[in-house]
C-alpha cells in the first residue's frame, strides 16, 4: 500500500486494486448540464477562495448535488427544484446546503451560464429556538472525571480547559 493519506486518490486506487474490483470513474458531464457547471464552479476563484474547511463541507454537498442533479440541464434548473432538494433535510442542514446553492447559482449567473438565479428566491428555513450551550454543573464535571481516568486524552484535555477557565 502506498504511504498516502487514506482519502488520497492514489491510496484509494491501490486499496480498490487489492480488493480486485475495477475502479469506476464518473463520465465527464455533458456541456450545459448542472454537472458540468458544478465541476466548473469547483475550479472557480469563487469556490477556491473559500476557507479550506468551507471547501471541505461544500465539496460533500457539491458531490451529492452532482450525483442527484448532474445530468439535468442547467437552463432547466428552477427554484422549485432547489426547494425540493432542501426539503429532504432538517432546518440547519437545509440552510447550510442553501448557502451552497446560492453560491453556485450566483456564480453561474456571473459566469454567464444562466440569466436568472433560481436560488435567489429560496428563503432560509426557520430553525427551532434553543437555550444555547448549557454550562456544565458540578455534577456533570464529577461524572466526567469519574468516567475518564486522569491518563486519558479526554481527561487531560478536559482538565486543561477547566483549569484555564475555557468554556465547556
Amino acid at each position: 500500500m502506498p504511504d498516502l493519506p487514506i482519502d488520497h486518490p492514489g491510496f484509494l486506487a491501490a486499496y480498490v486494486a487489492l480488493a480486485g474490483e475495477p475502479i469506476k470513474s464518473k463520465p465527464e458531464p455533458r456541456t450545459g448540464t448542472i454537472g458540468a457547471a458544478l465541476r466548473a464552479f469547483r475550479a472557480s476563484d469563487r469556490f477556491l477562495s473559500c476557507a479550506e474547511s468551507t471547501r471541505g463541507v461544500w465539496m460533500r454537498f457539491l458531490t451529492e448535488m452532482e450525483d442527484t442533479w448532474g445530468r439535468s440541464m442547467l437552463a432547466d434548473l428552477e427554484t422549485r427544484h432547489i426547494r425540493k432538494d432542501l426539503a429532504r433535510f432538517e432546518p440547519h442542514p437545509a440552510n447550510n446546503r442553501r448557502k451552497v446553492w446560492r453560491a453556485f447559482c450566483g456564480w453561474c449567473v456571473d459566469a454567464g451560464h444562466i440569466n436568472d438565479d433560481p436560488a435567489e428566491k429560496v428563503r432560509p428555513r426557520a430553525t427551532p429556538k434553543t437555550d444555547g450551550q448549557t454550562p456544565w454543573t458540578r455534577e456533570d464535571v464529577a461524572a466526567f472525571r469519574k468516567h475518564w481516568e486522569l491518563v486519558t486524552a479526554q481527561r487531560i484535555a478536559f482538565e486543561l480547559m477547566h483549569r484555564t477557565c475555557a468554556s465547556i
